[in-house]
């Protein structure tokens, strides 16, 4: 009987141990959870961050894009009708100089 007793005190002190990592794993699982949990608020936040700061900058880059068409518009106008006048200019030329 002498080693029941043994094998039962070693076998409740096994428990006991088993019990004990059983419980820091779970603390430590839960330490996890909520490390994770953070990170992933924080990355969320940086994410809405930096979409706020592109779209801002795209919208930055549109106005400036549309500036600089509309300024290339104006452009090809003038020298379109500068070089319809040259090409004018010449014909009427021709046409006086051949009579």
């Amino acid at each position: 009987m002498d080693s029941k007793k043994g094998n039962n005190g070693e076998r409740s002190e096994w428990q006991r141990h088993v019990s004990t990592n059983l419980e820091k794993l779970n603390n430590n699982q839960d330490e996890l959870r909520s490390t994770l949990s953070n990170n992933k608020v924080e990355t969320i936040d940086r994410i809405n961050d930096l979409e706020r700061k592109l779209s801002g900058e795209l919208s930055e880059f549109k106005v400036n894009a549309f500036k600089d068409i509309a300024s290339l518009k104006v452009k090809s106008g003038i020298f379109g009708t500068i070089g319809g006048f040259v090409v004018a200019g010449v014909m009427v030329l021709i046409r006086l100089l051949s009579n």
